[in-house]
């Protein structure tokens, strides 16, 4: 594999070497991100970026975002089911956002609720965000809309 960049919502060539689970659970976080008002816009030209890991650990991706005055990345196990992918890929996405950007996100929908939602795996091997408080299924990942 080899160092790459590709759009928020959309796929690495597939030449870059990088696995095609990663492409699709990259892509339903982009989806998500682009519905935050307070990301798309503070972080104009967000693109994904992924190289080997750099200590060569193997089934491991260094994975992260960049764009206009921002750039981080994280380990990303290769090896996971994809539903775990996702949504540790969406876990890492949302801890940036929220730990260093001071964003929340995504917001629960609940009413009345003011924290972000959790990414997880629920019983039925989906990835989701759920409400932490309740326990609800709000989304699945990549599927979130404005209109909440």
């Amino acid at each position: 594999m080899r160092d790459v960049s590709w759009p928020l919502v959309g796929t690495p060539e597939p030449e870059a070497g990088v696995p095609t689970t990663v492409g699709h659970a990259c892509t339903l976080v982009g989806q998500d991100l682009l519905t935050e008002s307070a990301i798309a816009g503070r972080f104009p030209q967000l693109r994904w970026t992924a190289e080997p890991h750099p200590l060569g650990v193997a089934d491991t991706l260094l994975l992260g975002l960049t764009g206009a005055d921002m750039s981080f990345a994280f380990d990303l196990e290769l090896t996971l089911p994809t539903p775990n992918l996702i949504a540790a890929l969406a876990d890492r996405v949302q801890t940036h956002f929220t730990g260093y950007e001071f964003i929340t996100w995504p917001l629960c929908w609940v009413q009345g609720h003011q924290h972000p939602m959790t990414a997880t795996v629920t019983l039925d091997e989906r990835a989701s965000w759920v409400c932490p408080s309740t326990g609800t299924v709000v989304s699945l990942i990549g599927e979130l809309t404005t209109d909440c």
